[in-house]
């Protein structure tokens, strides 16, 4: 199927057309911006996308049974994980994503008890975000 550009110079278009020239160039443009925005998105993908291979996902999940593991209101933040992917790979897949070495250690201890408490679902924790030494503004 050849495809018709209109421009001021239309017998030059029109003879462009004819060998075939213009409609292989304008596919050849748009299949590389195609393949250069796919390539651009694929830079951005983050680690737990890749590990779950799903992009769907529910941002501060309250996994079950966090109210009984952790009843104490001072640590309401370990009711909560980062992102849950429902439809991952191998199950449901709970991530943590911490800021700070400081939170980075306390998502340490709550990997421990959550790897006893719920056996079917897998955890990961990432690395922090902010390294050390260095204050949050």
């Amino acid at each position: 199927m050849k495809r018709k550009l209109v421009a001021p110079e239309i017998g030059v278009n029109q003879s462009l057309e004819e060998e075939g020239l213009l409609t292989d160039s304008f596919e050849k443009v748009k299949e590389k911006s195609l393949l250069s925005s796919y390539e651009k998105r694929q830079q951005f993908i983050s680690v737990s996308d890749q590990i779950a291979e799903s992009h769907f996902y529910f941002r501060n999940y309250r996994y079950p049974k966090g109210n009984e593991l952790y009843p104490d209101a001072l640590e309401s933040d370990f009711r909560i994980v980062s992102k849950a992917y429902p439809y991952a790979k191998g199950g449901l897949l709970l991530v943590d994503e911490p800021r700070t070495e400081k939170e980075s250690l306390k998502m340490y201890e709550k990997q421990k008890k959550l790897k006893k408490l719920l056996s079917a679902t897998r955890y990961f924790r990432g690395q922090p975000v902010i390294p050390s030494g260095i204050g949050i503004l």
